[in-house]
């Protein structure tokens, strides 16, 4: 298989389609490279011509590469990366070599080597701490190489094709900046067979690598946190007129509340502990007969500010819904939600503080 642009074509391809993503959001746009040991496996191969039968064995190499995609800011990143390994011929293992004049105490030599281009993509699976881990699986093209391999003065194989290659891949990934990343994984690397001119004949047969690897990272263009909505101010009470008589009625009692209810890290489920809260809330708002209640969710400093602030909406609603199953119509409810810019602890960035993980439950008139 020989296409000798479709390398470039496949490039500007990618890079069309991540400039298309992050023409929708000012954030997520990352680049890096990465540096790594390969495993190259086992070449087996027959020849047509006197029925030869070779099989090869590597000294492990080398793989490094750039790579440049688009994290959404929740779970998925899609990635264009290149690559390029190495490894040098340790030894032939060869049974039938017919008339081909090998001699004896020959010495085997010769590199292996590929550069391939992949569009992938990545799901992160789970979180430890600051660690993300992620799988993901690419597709594209790699140019494979085998440059001089030769027993003795007899070039066995000294030729090149593309072909269709894939990548499975997993990978923990920590934050160790605000704009930088760290990374170290594993990668299975395999292509498709292609076709070599050989001393005997052609001979088809594909590369595949296991490899690890580690990875610097760096994103640009966070996006700008939506700023929170206001709140109302209450409108001045008219002075009451003067009355000789009789003594002025005493203002009803405040409403109760706020109410607030807290969640574990990371979660928007509603723990136990705060369904007595929730019910008190509701009870009081049927008492009271008051027009307005309000759900207003808020997260702590860990994590970005796009997805606290997702959270502090999944935890309002949550709220909400737990109130309506009390009774409470669910257009009396205005759901606010606020992310990590109105704790209730002030602490620094990337603290997990557990009464900033809340949702206040409030009453209006």
């Amino acid at each position: 298989m020989r296409f000798a642009h479709f390398p470039t074509l496949l490039a500007g391809l990618s890079m069309a389609a991540i400039a298309a993503t992050t023409a929708h959001a000012d954030e997520g746009v990352y680049a890096g490279f990465e540096l790594g040991g390969s495993f190259a496996g086992e070449n087996e191969y027959q020849t047509p011509n006197s029925g030869m039968r070779i099989s090869d064995e590597k000294n492990i190499g080398f793989v490094t590469g750039a790579f440049v995609g688009y994290d959404d800011g929740d779970k998925w990143r899609t990635e264009f990366s290149y690559s390029y390994r190495r490894n040098t011929l340790e030894s032939f293992d060869i049974l039938n070599p017919g008339a081909i004049p090998f001699g004896t105490n020959t010495r085997d030599g010769g590199y292996q080597r590929s550069h391939a281009l992949m569009i992938g993509a990545k799901y992160n699976v789970a979180t430890f701490g600051d660690w993300k881990t992620y799988i993901g699986a690419g597709l594209g093209l790699a140019r494979l190489e085998l440059d001089a391999y030769h027993i003795g003065k007899v070039n066995v194989i000294d030729e090149s094709d593309w072909e269709v290659a894939g990548q499975l891949s997993a990978e923990m990934v920590k934050p160790i900046s605000d704009d930088m990343e760290f990374s170290a994984g594993y990668r299975y690397f395999r292509s498709a067979k292609a076709d070599f001119a050989s001393v005997d004949g052609p001979a088809s047969f594909g590369f595949s690598a296991h490899e690890a690897f580690a990875r610097l990272t760096w994103k640009f263009g966070k996006k700008a946190a939506p700023k929170p909505e206001p709140m109302p101010e209450p409108a001045p009470m008219p002075e009451p007129k003067p009355e000789p008589a009789p003594a002025p009625a005493p203002e009803p009692a405040p409403l109760p509340g706020p109410f607030m209810v807290f969640f574990d890290w990371d979660q928007a489920t509603i723990r136990g502990d705060a369904e007595p809260i929730i019910a008190a809330a509701a009870k009081a708002f049927l008492e009271r007969g008051a027009v307005e209640i309000v759900s207003n969710g808020h997260a702590d400093t860990s994590g970005a500010l796009t997805y606290n602030d997702k959270l502090s909406l999944k935890r309002a609603e949550a709220v909400k819904n737990a109130l309506v199953a009390r009774g409470v119509p669910a257009d009396k409810i205005d759901v606010k939600y606020f992310g990590e810019r109105a704790l209730l602890v002030q602490t620094a960035d990337n603290v997990r503080e557990p009464q900033n993980r809340r949702v206040e439950i409030v009453l209006g008139e």
